[in-house]
């Protein structure tokens, strides 16, 4: 069975030079099309607040969608696995699945063959969870180790990045304590696990946020978007470099955005979609060039809507393939979406 057939939406950059104005200007052009994905018994249900991960072996990519949420709060478990080459869905079944209760709004990166799981929230049942689990891709089998250590807070709508050290999470809230600006590092050795706090005197000062997005280059953390205790968004783009765990924070008031997806394609950290405090959720496409930071730039695009509806959307999720950004799901004013789209 499949989707209705590819349509594509195009969307125009043009990248602003930081310190010679008079320069010519380049024009990108980014490409966002549906994707006409088939699946086994059926496509995974609609949802927001779920995670899309990314795994490569032997030359073969293929994207793992864990968890998420539907508008009724009915929280998820189950585990969905893209097949990036072929563009088909099929639902796995994982062992011991009943260790992972249903939750949205958790992270998940990927070291090696296994996915790391942390945190999250199920509003149906006044849950906010700080535990972590870990899916081993290559035997589809949970495990839920203890760790050790300085154990964040649970919390939820927090980042999470994979570095070289491992895991580390930024922010988020819960309603215990609201937002939160903590930092908290995941490391392992010989199949022992412990968090470590990550202090430094700038973390004082950065804003409590959660819906925001992260990304990694080199051994610097970018952090932008969310939304802050207030309820307003945050214009602010915080750099966490892994070398001397110190912060850079700088401003970007051109642009606010939470519950967007990101993803960083040719250099550039691409963001779609979103709420920017409107009273619709968003349907565009931005970029900060992670190499000048100028500001995060938006130009003209022709719209095209795709699948007979418009695009914009709120706490999809999404990753990065082939210098692609893989975008699944999310939710729009009036109803949840479980669509696959392509940005390029």
């Amino acid at each position: 069975m499949s989707l209705p057939s590819e349509k594509e939406e195009v969307f125009y950059f043009e990248e602003i030079p930081v310190q010679d104005e008079e320069n010519d200007t380049t024009e990108k052009t980014y490409t966002l099309s549906a994707c006409p994905a088939t699946y086994d018994s059926n496509l995974p249900a609609k949802r927001g607040g779920a995670t899309l991960t990314p795994v490569t072996s032997e030359g073969k990519t293929l994207l793992y969608l864990i968890g998420g949420a539907n508008r009724a709060a009915e929280a998820f478990n189950d585990v969905h696995v893209f097949d990036y080459d072929k563009k088909r869905w099929t639902q796995a079944s994982p062992q011991d699945n009943s260790a992972f209760e249903p939750r949205s709004g958790h992270t998940s990166i990927a070291i090696g063959a296994c996915i790391y799981v942390f945190g999250g929230a199920n509003l149906r049942e006044g849950k906010v969870y700080n535990d972590l689990h870990i899916l081993n891709t290559d035997t589809m089998e949970w495990t839920s180790p203890c760790a050790d250590g300085d154990i964040p807070p649970p919390r939820s709508s927090h980042i999470a990045v994979a570095l070289p050290q491992g895991m580390l999470i930024f922010g988020g809230s819960s309603p215990l304590v609201g937002g939160m600006n903590d930092t908290f590092l995941l490391t392992s050795k010989d199949g022992h696990f412990t968090w470590k706090s990550i202090a430094s005197p700038e973390a004082a000062t950065l804003a409590k946020r959660e819906l925001h997005s992260a990304c990694v280059l080199n051994n610097l953390v970018y952090i932008c978007g969310g939304r802050l205790e207030s309820g307003e968004l945050c214009d602010e783009l915080s750099i966490l470099d892994t070398e001397t765990w110190t912060w850079t924070i700088e401003s970007m008031p051109a642009w606010r955005r939470c519950a967007h997806v990101s993803g960083v394609v040719h250099n550039q950290w691409l963001h779609f979609g979103g709420w920017d405090g409107g009273a619709e959720f968003c349907d565009d496409c931005w970029q900060l060039a992670l190499d000048v930071r100028s500001s995060c730039c938006k130009a003209p695009m022709r719209q095209v809507e795709l699948n007979g509806q418009g695009n914009g959307r709120f706490a999809h999720c999404g990753c990065v393939v082939d210098d692609k950004l893989v975008i699944f799901g999310g939710m729009t004013v009036q109803d949840d979406l479980n669509d696959t789209l392509i940005l390029h």
